[in-house]
């Protein structure tokens, strides 16, 4: 029986890490169909959880004390064969994290070489290394494993450039395979019809709010301005119902995507056409909600993978560089703006156009998913080869 460890981010109020778990633990029970999977959570919360929900055999949430978590982390990967870190983005300078950050958040990629483990960084953005820290600390580690799997060949240009010499392949994000149940799809249908019961509107636009994307604005209180007018220039213009979806909200926050979503919908002209999100829902019944608009502005990166991987169109308000590669996969790189550079004349324009021409941007969106969701399923063919070629003596 091979044994995997999973390390990411938490699994509630988000919709990302419970996006890439479901989707993960799939593609390794589809090629390590006798395995065992452990996943290690940061967030004390999880412990609540089913792990059969997730395809796993085990949640385990990691000590808060960082010599016990130290600890428990070597004992449990000891016990494993492989080691796979699941988060979808970590050595950027956009966190700005302190050294020892660095030092200690990512320690297990090394301590699962120093014990002989196959260890792997699934797909994942990173970069840029202007960050002496980040720099050094992603060298470090990176270069010690086994494999890297990239969201985007900007990542992969990042990492050649501070000299990481680890085997790179590049796939889109593992969440386009994530399917919603028939019966997410019916819940989320019946709830979007009571929550925009009385509204006349010729159109439902989802728009996917974040609080990260805040810390990274030049003038303080932009994205709200921007998100505000756009949901006004939506209802107004295009006679357009709109939903707020806050991605995280999770409540041992000081601020969550619920908090900026509030603070948006105080800042609309007209608040008749415009609902939020306010519960928690899980990650497949709030896929199947974006599943149900016509077009989804996005600034939370798995809200528009949510909405490519059901050919909805996207127009993405960002703040790094994998919101354009995940856009560019479906030639619709236009239709990304960064918070660096936000033009509301160009987003507006780009808005009419989208509206204007969304049955022939869907198609050319669904042509593109079959050919993506085939590659996301290689990346565990790639794994379990590279994991027998590594480990010869292994015995199934």
């Amino acid at each position: 029986m091979v044994k995997i460890l999973l390390i990411g981010a938490s699994l509630r109020y988000n919709l990302g890490g419970p996006s890439i778990l479901l989707s993960v633990t799939k593609i390794l029970r589809s090629v390590f169909p006798n395995s065992h999977l452990t996943f290690i959570s940061p967030a004390p919360y999880d412990s609540s959880l089913d792990p059969r929900e997730y395809l796993l055999d085990e949640i385990v949430v990691r000590p808060e004390n960082a010599l016990k978590r130290l600890m428990s982390l070597v004992k449990r990967i000891m016990k494993t064969n492989i080691l796979i870190d699941i988060r979808g983005i970590i050595f950027t300078d956009k966190f700005k994290a302190s050294p020892l950050f660095y030092m200690f958040e990512y320690f297990y990629f090394l301590i699962g070489k120093l014990l002989g483990k196959y260890v792997v960084k699934y797909i994942s953005d990173m970069g840029p290394f202007n960050n002496l820290w980040n720099r050094l600390f992603a060298k470090l580690y990176l270069n010690r494993i086994d494999i890297i799997f990239a969201r985007s060949y900007e990542t992969e240009r990042h990492l050649r450039k501070i000299g990481i010499k680890t085997p790179i392949f590049v796939f889109p994000d593992v969440a386009f395979i994530l399917d919603p149940d028939e019966e997410d799809v019916r819940k989320a249908r019946r709830e979007l019809q009571i929550l925009l019961e009385g509204m006349k509107c010729r159109r439902v636009v989802g728009v996917s709010v974040s609080h990260t994307i805040t810390k990274f604005e030049k003038t303080r209180g932009l994205y709200l301005k921007v998100m505000s007018n756009i949901i006004d220039y939506l209802t107004k213009k295009w006679n357009s119902c709109v939903v707020l979806i806050p991605n995280e909200i999770s409540p041992y926050m000081s601020e969550n995507d619920l908090s900026i979503a509030e603070k948006i919908h105080n800042l609309i002209s007209d608040e008749r056409r415009v609902r939020i999100l306010r519960r928690e829902y899980n990650a497949k019944h709030l896929k199947s909600i974006i599943g149900l608009c016509e077009v989804l502005i996005g600034s939370r990166y798995h809200s528009i993978v949510a909405a490519l991987s059901q050919g909805i169109p996207v127009i993405a308000i960002g703040w790094h560089h994998k919101y354009r590669a995940v856009l560019s996969l479906f030639n619709c790189e236009n239709f990304v703006f960064d918070i660096d550079d936000l033009d509301l004349n160009k987003i507006y324009k780009a808005i009419d156009y989208i509206l204007e021409n969304n049955a022939k941007i869907r198609e050319q969106i669904i042509k593109k998913l079959k050919y993506i969701i085939k590659n996301v399923y290689l990346t565990g063919n790639i794994i379990k080869l590279s994991f027998y070629s590594n480990h010869g003596k292994y015995r199934k």
